[in-house]
């Protein structure tokens, strides 16, 4: 894909397309302010219609940030008096937590542990149990976001999304005009204190 469009949308100008891949930030305060990009093509649908969800991601910071500030994905919901709720998977706060900034990570969040209305804890509940639990719940979207947790200058990359085995991959032409998101993230350094 080489823009975002239906149905894919941004929840703000700073995530944009970039021949890498959707940029992310940055963001001067990782707690303070973020973005998302979010998916509509299983809106409608109950929770239970969701197989697999994997992604392709990096995140980077100035300072050590603490977990979750990876890019993480939620399920929005309602169930059947119209309720909102949401399903959330954070690199951070799984068995295996990563390996923090810097590196692309993939992730495949219906293999790992959810929280469900719960998007400051921890730990979890595998994506089936939160299925058998909530199956019925309808889905209002499935969003990726950066941001609303830690870090400074905060920056992110997404590669690519795969929704039930259709993988959608992000990159196209750098944004023209006024651009409120970098063209590229800022490197980070290995232990060693070289640039990647």
């Amino acid at each position: 894909m080489n823009a975002i469009a239906a149905p894919w949308e941004a929840s703000n100008p700073t995530a944009a397309m970039s021949p890498d891949g959707v940029v992310l930030g940055p963001y001067s305060d990782g707690s303070a302010a973020g973005a998302s990009l979010r998916y509509h093509g299983l809106d409608g649908q109950p929770l239970s219609a969701v197989t697999q969800l994997a992604y392709c991601a990096r995140y980077t910071s100035d300072d050590s940030v603490a977990e979750g500030s990876d890019i993480y994905c939620r399920v929005f919901t309602q169930d059947a008096s119209s309720a909102p709720h949401d399903a959330i998977f954070t690199p951070g706060s799984q068995p295996y937590t990563g390996l923090g900034a810097g590196p692309v990570q993939e992730h495949v969040a219906t293999a790992g542990t959810w929280r469900y209305d719960d998007d400051s804890g921890s730990g979890g509940a595998s994506f089936a149990s939160i299925v058998s639990a909530h199956g019925t719940d309808t889905i209002t979207k499935i969003v990726w976001t950066l941001g609303y947790t830690a870090g400074t200058n905060l920056a992110g990359l997404l590669r690519w999304v795969q929704v039930n085995g259709s993988t959608f991959a992000f990159g196209g032409p750098a944004p023209t005009g006024v651009q409120v998101a970098p063209a590229s993230i800022p490197t980070a350094t290995t232990p060693n204190g070289r640039p990647e």
